[in-house]
């Protein structure tokens, strides 16, 4: 499933703007992601989880085998952050 940025941020300000969808995809990503368009493939589990002002969620993406460790030193890596939000 090829999942571009801005669906991902498509899918979050839904989430934000309507809680019954994302009641629904959190209890059923599969079908909601289908709904719109997301097909992921057969075989793919979905998770959704939401974080808290009290608990953040790290996500560790699978390791590229294009990349070889020397090239994930800290000082090296291009793209991609960190943003973490705690509000009150």
């Amino acid at each position: 499933m090829a999942f571009e940025e801005n669906h991902y941020q498509q899918l979050i300000a839904l989430c934000w703007k309507d809680e019954v969808f994302k009641k629904e995809l959190m209890a059923d990503p599969r079908k909601v992601l289908n709904s719109v368009g997301l097909i992921p493939p057969d075989g793919l589990v979905v998770k959704v989880v939401e974080n808290t002002h009290v608990e953040f969620t790290l996500v560790i993406p699978p390791n590229p085998t294009d990349l070889s460790f020397d090239h994930l030193e800290w000082d090296r890596v291009a793209g991609g952050g960190i943003a973490y939000y705690v509000g009150g």
